[in-house]
């Protein structure tokens, strides 16, 4: 009898487990949550039926999107309007362009995903996650950020105790394959698009082992890791 009460509690325990397993279809509706990389933004995201509102929790704006699913856990994006005012290359981009999102990972907390430009083969743009559950203290995930190319080295307050690191770019005016543009990838975030004859810096506000990577054309991508120290 012990034996048999064991058995039945553990087909209980077994059947709700499998209740709990989340999949694509799971969030193909709902309120969601994102913290996106290198920033210190929080959204909320409303998606119900063929329309997605992203709203900004710091200063309220929003932009609708509409919602296509390509299949059970792939949906791409079109940017249909917001109240936040655009770039002239953001316009530019959203009117020529969708943002094609491939989810990883379903859990009860979160799911995972990849976004690529125009379709999941198009060019990869970045890798984060969406949660069911709005955060309860502030965050701030910004890695990087570009300095403006008006102000030179010199204007740059950088000394040994400063709590950042500097990350210079070059890419030269001429050599093979330059005629391609890449996005090149600061652990997984792009961090510019390298055009030629350019040079970039960056600052970089997390120390630890990092991966830079970028692709030219159809060509193996092409990593190097860098360990930064602040200073």
């Amino acid at each position: 009898m012990k034996n048999l009460l064991l058995l039945l509690l553990a087909c209980l325990i077994f059947e709700k487990d499998l209740a709990q397993v989340k999949n694509c279809k799971d969030v193909n509706e709902g309120v969601f949550y994102s913290y996106p990389k290198n920033t210190s933004k929080q959204y909320q995201l409303n998606r119900k039926d063929d329309i997605q509102k992203e709203t900004d929790l710091a200063t309220g704006d929003s932009s609708l999107w509409k919602v296509s699913w390509l299949n059970d856990c792939t949906y791409s994006l079109t940017y249909i309007s917001g109240s936040a005012k655009l770039t002239e290359e953001m316009k530019s981009f959203s009117g020529a362009h969708h943002l094609v999102t491939k989810i990883e990972t379903v859990t009860n907390d979160f799911y995972s995903y990849q976004i690529f430009i125009d379709k999941v083969a198009g060019k990869y743009l970045l890798a984060d996650t969406i949660w069911t559950q709005k955060k309860s203290g502030p965050t701030n995930n910004t890695l990087f950020e570009a300095i403006p190319a008006n102000v030179s080295g010199k204007k740059i307050n950088f000394t040994s105790k400063s709590p950042f690191a500097l990350l210079y770019v070059y890419r030269p005016a001429r050599f093979a394959g330059s005629k391609g543009e890449y996005n090149l990838y600061f652990d997984d975030n792009i961090i510019c698009s390298s055009k030629n004859g350019v040079a970039y810096v960056f600052k970089v506000f997390k120390e630890g082992n990092f991966k830079l990577s970028a692709k030219l054309f159809n060509q193996k991508e092409t990593t190097q890791n860098i360990n930064i120290k602040f200073g």
